[in-house]
């Protein structure tokens, strides 16, 4: 069973301590979690540590270095846990835990460069470094998992001035931008029904999200097949042929299919 204790700053980094001390090389990564919150003012205590590594055998040396000093692997976690597609969660014998990522977070979202750029210093020891994610980059990432609590901490991170602008900006230059332009649309309006926050970007991704929805849907339907203008028509319940033809063009765009001889095939 995953451990809920939530732990304060002075704990989680009495654990990461433990670890620098014991590195035999010097290592960096970057904080998009909750303790990325902590050091941003907008939360007091978090019961795990989300760490995203760029280099994989940076990452493998922070999980072995861990396990040196008592860590273990995780193996019984809940299940929105067991989506995160994490590389390696970490729990200490006093509950502390480490979710480790590299590169890519969620098996979703990349850490891009423009990430990097916006990061922080935070935890900056001899041995290892860790960088802060910008409060804009931590609420993207929690608009895309659905772990319990992410909703409220998006909702904390907006009493924290953020630049909608650096969200949208990400969201879409991200790799399968479609995909986590509607997660994030569906995200912002949960976030206004459930606490009464909306977003400017509600009104500036809708038509962006509705073609990633109708996307979505053809390829459910006809991935592994070919498909007509009528067979998208008929699947997208749509009597309007310009929108249709709207979806399989930014379709063809995104490089997501073909058409050949009046027949559309996935790529």
């Amino acid at each position: 069973m995953v451990n809920t204790n939530k732990f304060p700053q002075n704990k989680l980094v009495e654990a990461l301590n433990e670890i620098e001390n014991q590195l035999p090389k010097s290592i960096e990564a970057y904080l998009i979690g909750g303790l990325a919150m902590i050091f941003h003012g907008a939360k007091m205590a978090t019961k795990d540590v989300d760490i995203v590594f760029m280099d994989p055998e940076n990452a493998q040396t922070f999980i072995e270095t861990a396990q040196k000093i008592g860590f273990f692997r995780a193996e019984s976690l809940q299940e929105e846990y067991r989506d995160l597609a994490t590389r390696c969660v970490l729990e200490g014998k006093d509950g502390v835990r480490f979710d480790i990522f590299v590169d890519k977070v969620c098996n979703a979202l990349t850490f891009s460069q423009r990430m990097k750029s916006r990061a922080e210093k935070g935890y900056d020891e001899k041995m290892l470094k860790l960088y802060v994610a910008s409060k804009e980059d931590i609420f993207l990432f929690k608009a895309i998992t659905s772990r319990p609590g992410d909703l409220a901490d998006m909702a904390t991170i907006t009493g924290k001035e953020i630049q909608w602008n650096i969200i949208k900006d990400e969201v879409r230059k991200q790799p399968d931008n479609w995909k986590w332009i509607s997660r994030l649309y569906l995200r912002l309006l949960e976030l206004e029904d459930e606490y009464d926050i909306p977003s400017p970007l509600k009104t500036e991704l809708k038509d962006e999200a509705e073609i990633a929805e109708a996307i979505g849907i053809l390829i459910m339907r006809w991935e592994n097949s070919s498909f007509s203008f009528d067979d998208a028509l008929e699947a997208l319940n749509e009597d309007d042929n310009s929108y249709v033809r709207t979806v399989l063009q930014e379709m063809k765009r995104l490089n997501i299919i073909e058409e050949k001889n009046g027949h559309y095939y996935f790529r």
